[in-house]
C-alpha cells in the first residue's frame, strides 16, 4: 500500500477572462486506490473561500489577477498536494451599445428568419433604409 504521489502535474482549462468558466484537471497521481481528490482555487497565490469544486466561474474581482488550483489526493494511507500553473485572467471586454451607419444612399433590406424550433421560415423584403 502506497499514499498517493504526483505523476503528472494539475492544469487549468478553459477561457481566462471574466464570465466565463475555467476547470481544474486534476493531473495524474499514483497510489493505493481508490483516490478521492479535493480542489482549492487561489487567486495571486491566496486561498479563495469557499472554492472547493473542480469549475470555477471567473468573477470581476479575479481581473487581471492571477488563478491556479490545488489538488489534494487521498487515499487509506494518506495524503499528497499539487498546484497549477497560474494563468492570467482578462477583463470582460465592454460592448458599445449601439452602433452608427450613415449610408450615401438608401438600401433595401431582404431578412430571412429560420427559427430554431423546426418551424417555417419568414422572409420579410422590400425595407427601405
Amino acid at each position: 500500500m502506497t499514499s498517493p504521489g504526483l505523476v503528472e502535474r494539475p492544469a487549468i482549462s478553459g477561457i481566462p477572462a471574466v464570465g466565463h468558466e475555467l476547470r481544474c484537471r486534476r493531473g495524474t497521481w499514483s497510489g493505493t486506490k481508490p483516490l478521492t481528490y479535493a480542489y482549492r482555487w487561489r487567486r495571486n497565490g491566496r486561498v479563495v473561500g469557499g472554492r472547493i469544486r473542480a469549475s470555477y466561474r471567473i468573477g470581476t474581482a479575479d481581473a487581471g489577477r492571477h488563478l491556479s488550483c490545488t489538488v489534494t489526493a487521498t487515499n487509506t494511507v494518506g495524503s499528497a498536494r499539487a498546484r497549477s500553473a497560474a494563468v492570467r485572467i482578462r477583463a470582460r471586454r465592454k460592448r458599445s451599445r449601439e452602433s452608427v451607419l450613415t449610408l450615401a444612399r438608401p438600401i433595401t433590406v431582404s431578412v430571412t428568419f429560420a427559427p430554431t424550433d423546426g418551424g417555417p421560415r419568414t422572409k420579410t423584403t422590400g425595407a427601405s433604409v
